[in-house]
């Protein structure tokens, strides 16, 4: 189901997926005038902040708690800010927070045989954390990396890309700080730094994330895209599902034996992951690119992959479930194409940035420079 409001950016050179994209759209059940309103726990309140909400979605002044959405579509979310209506938070870490969403749209079936009102409310309750740890065990990366992103997409628009990549190293160094304080340095008695989150190895998959968003289009500085393509990003990056988001940002990569045994999923995007994997061809989601690359030990594999081998079946589900179609790339190793393969590996040093080691070595050194005043 889907609404109007919606924006995608097509490359016409190379990119031939517009006319099946706009069937897609047309085929499917449509929704208008979609509303969306919380209610919570008397302890807490979702509030509205321009600089966390992308600028698909408005605050309506008939009710309090209440948001209208210019557009909306199944992999659509948008980002809001909690905050305690008194300074001693919650009563007890035995609490539990209730939050309750009521989302109203008109609906009109893809027959177009009889529009009707629809209303749909979902209840969540949450248990509040106990200590320092259990915000640390609990927390997914995806979905702060969807907060972050809301916030510094207002920031790069107000105060500029220079200030928005300094909230980013600020924010890592300051986790990274709190991180060794609260749960490193309490079980050790040396003070040194350490980067890789032992005990909560998930968090190390966030400065992973933080790492390729400062590398990608919308934050870098060496390659800036031009103005209609950064609108389209922008756009995009503010109003994704965290899941989506995070493979525009830092792409999923797998690993395939052959073209019908998946070796290993969430691959690092690193050279020494892809030889370690022991894979011989490599699928790479970047959310409107998919590469499908074989390395020099699947020459004995068909290339490309024959369509019912279950390579194949995976993009056709993408593909099905996508908003937009990405385009599909077939690399052979020893070819000029394998360099979009080398690009995608984001945590290497090249003409986007420096590599993830020499930015880890950049966080610890300012993290023992923070401890030091």
């Amino acid at each position: 189901m889907t609404t109007g409001g919606n924006l995608n950016f097509y490359d016409v050179g190379s990119h031939a997926s517009l006319a099946q994209d706009v069937f897609k759209h047309l085929s499917q059940d449509l929704a208008f005038h979609p509303k969306l309103r919380f209610r919570t726990s008397p302890a807490y309140a979702v509030t509205h902040h321009p600089n966390n909400v992308s600028m698909s979605l408005f605050p309506d002044e008939s009710l309090p708690g209440l948001f209208a959405l210019v557009g909306c579509a199944p992999q659509s979310c948008y980002a809001f800010d909690f905050e305690f209506k008194a300074p001693s938070g919650f009563a007890s870490a035995d609490f539990n927070a209730s939050l309750q969403v009521a989302f109203s749209y008109s609906f009109l079936p893809r027959d177009k045989n009889k529009m009707s009102h629809r209303l749909r409310v979902c209840t969540f309750q949450a248990k509040v954390a106990a200590n320092e740890e259990d915000i640390y065990r609990s927390a997914v990366p995806e979905v702060i990396l969807t907060l972050l992103v809301a916030k510094l997409s207002r920031s790069i628009v107000e105060e500029g890309l220079q200030e928005a990549r300094l909230l980013v190293q600020d924010w890592i160094t300051i986790l990274v700080s709190h991180y060794n304080r609260n749960i490193t340095w309490n079980r050790k008695s040396s003070k040194v730094v350490e980067m890789s989150f032992t005990l909560h190895p998930h968090l190390l998959w966030l400065a992973r994330f933080l790492f390729g968003l400062v590398k990608s289009p919308f934050m870098s500085q060496l390659h800036s895209p031009d103005a209609d393509y950064w609108s389209y990003l922008h756009h995009l990056y503010t109003s994704l599902d965290p899941s989506l988001l995070r493979k525009c940002i830092y792409p999923s990569l797998s690993s395939y034996g052959s073209v019908n045994n998946m070796s290993s999923g969430d691959v690092v995007l690193s050279h020494t992951s892809v030889v370690t994997s022991r894979g011989r061809i490599f699928v790479v989601d970047a959310y409107s690119l998919l590469v499908v690359y074989y390395t020099d030990q699947a020459s004995d594999q068909p290339f490309p992959p024959p369509k019912d081998s279950t390579i194949r079946s995976v993009i056709a589900t993408i593909k099905q479930e996508r908003a937009i179609t990405p385009k599909i790339m077939y690399i052979q190793s020893q070819t000029t194409e394998a360099g979009i393969f080398e690009m995608l590996l984001v945590e290497e040093q090249n003409k986007m940035g420096g590599s993830f080691t020499q930015f880890l070595d950049q966080v610890k050194n300012q993290v023992i420079d923070l401890q030091k005043k």
